[in-house]
C-alpha cells in the first residue's frame, strides 16, 4: 500500500497538502485522501484494520513505515536545510506524532478525523515554513 501513493512526485504532492493546509479546506482533504501519508489509508482497508487497532504491534508497524518512508530524509534535508541527524528528528516526530493521535482516535475516518487531520496538517506546514524561513537567513 505505501507504494500505491499518488502519481505525484514527493515534492509536488507535500505542495498540494500544502495547499490545501493554507486553504483550510476539509472536503479538498477528503477529495484528495490519496495525498495523505500509506498509514492513513492502510489503517482504513479492512484486511490491515485489525493489525493497526492491535496496540502490540505499533512498534512493528511503525518501524516498518519508517523504513519504507525514510526515503523522504534527504528531501527533507535539501528543502530545509538540515543536518541528516535534524532531518531524522523531524520525519521520525511528523510519523511518530500522526500515527500516535490517528490510534488515540482509532483511525476512524468520520467529519471529527478529517478535522483532526486538518488540523494536524496545518500544524505541520506552519513549522515547515518556519524552518525555511530559518534557512534563508542563513
Amino acid at each position: 500500500m505505501a507504494e500505491q501513493q499518488s502519481p505525484l512526485t514527493d515534492e509536488k504532492r507535500r505542495d498540494e497538502l500544502v495547499r490545501i493546509a493554507r486553504t483550510g479546506d476539509e472536503q479538498a482533504l477528503r477529495e484528495r485522501y490519496e495525498l495523505l501519508p500509506a498509514c492513513h489509508r492502510a489503517a482504513h482497508a479492512p484486511e490491515y484494520r485489525a493489525l493497526f487497532e492491535d496496540e502490540s504491534l505499533a512498534g512493528y508497524i511503525l518501524e516498518r513505515m519508517y523504513e519504507l518512508e525514510k526515503k523522504k530524509i534527504p528531501g527533507f534535508m535539501q528543502q530545509y536545510g538540515l543536518s541528516r541527524e535534524e532531518a531524522e528528528a523531524v520525519f521520525t516526530f511528523e510519523m511518530y506524532g500522526a500515527y500516535a493521535v490517528n490510534r488515540h482516535y482509532h483511525w476512524k475516518r468520520d467529519d471529527a478525523w478529517f478535522h483532526l487531520q486538518m488540523l494536524l496538517l496545518q500544524f505541520v506546514t506552519a513549522g515547515e515554513t518556519g524552518i525555511q524561513r530559518r534557512k534563508d537567513r542563513r
